[in-house]
């Protein structure tokens, strides 16, 4: 289920495709891009001027390299009120047994009735 899900769980991604799509999924915010002017002189070694020039860029809240690189059992939660968050998924180890969950059979029991002496007996009749 991809399209109308409210919860989304996703690990890594082999399809780079795929992982455009999921980072389009998480939004996008702003980034300083800072650029440096570096220049080479006669005897080829590199000087960096002192200008800089910043600027705003967009990019993706996580890009689609995250979730190409994601390690074992990590991935990413969607939900509809808040950002997508990294999580980690752990397996709970159990060893597999056969339990009765329903019976329709009627054990017999083998306490006699015990009557109900006059001490224990309700004081009012209804």
């Amino acid at each position: 289920i991809i399209k109308n899900a409210k919860f989304k769980l996703i690990y890594k991604i082999q399809n780079p495709e795929t992982a455009e799509w999921a980072a389009k999924m998480t939004g996008s915010i702003l980034v300083d891009d800072e650029m440096r002017k570096v220049r080479t002189d006669l005897s080829l070694t590199e000087k960096m001027d002192t200008d800089r020039m910043i600027r705003q860029a967009e990019s993706y809240y996580v890009d689609s390299n995250m979730f190409l690189n994601l390690p074992e059992k990590v991935g990413f939660v969607f939900t509809t009120k808040e950002l997508a968050k990294a999580t980690k998924m752990s397996p709970i180890l159990v060893k597999k047994k056969h339990i009765e969950l329903l019976s329709f059979e009627n054990p017999q029991s083998e306490q006699p009735q015990t009557e109900i002496n006059e001490q224990n007996k309700p004081s009012i009749n209804l």
